[in-house]
């Protein structure tokens, strides 16, 4: 939906992947090769992010949209996403919803309900 937007109104489209940071136990992050772990953890999470994206892209362009950048950053999703699109000027966010009920949505919070809730721009969240 967002590449059929930027294709007709001749819009900028940034994708955005976001690595959700992981803690590690205390008890795990006492031996030796947790750093180790992360990074190798991180690096692959990023070659797959980066995959995603790259795949979105190609589908966009195949669209139309033309003006397209993306990108892939580790951290709190819904706290990064908000992040770049101050950073990055955006206008409209558009995320997807992972459909959970109302109920496991309100225990569990969603990123698409955090990031409504505290943005600063419209937001669009396709089910």
């Amino acid at each position: 939906m967002a590449g059929e937007m930027a294709q007709k109104f001749d819009a900028e489209l940034a994708l955005l992947y976001v690595i959700r940071d992981t803690q590690i136990p205390d008890g795990v992050q006492k031996m030796a090769d947790v750093e180790l772990f992360h990074e190798t953890r991180l690096t692959a999470m990023q070659m797959v992010g980066k995959q995603i994206v790259d795949e979105c892209e190609t589908q966009v362009r195949s669209l139309g949209a033309d003006k397209v950048k993306s990108e892939v950053r580790p951290g709190d999703p819904a706290g990064v996403i908000l992040h770049y699109a101050d950073e990055a000027d955006i206008d409209l966010i558009v995320m997807g919803s992972r459909g959970l009920g109302n109920l496991e949505g309100m225990l569990m919070g969603s990123v698409s309900r955090k990031v409504t809730n505290l943005s600063k721009v419209a937001c669009l969240t396709i089910k």
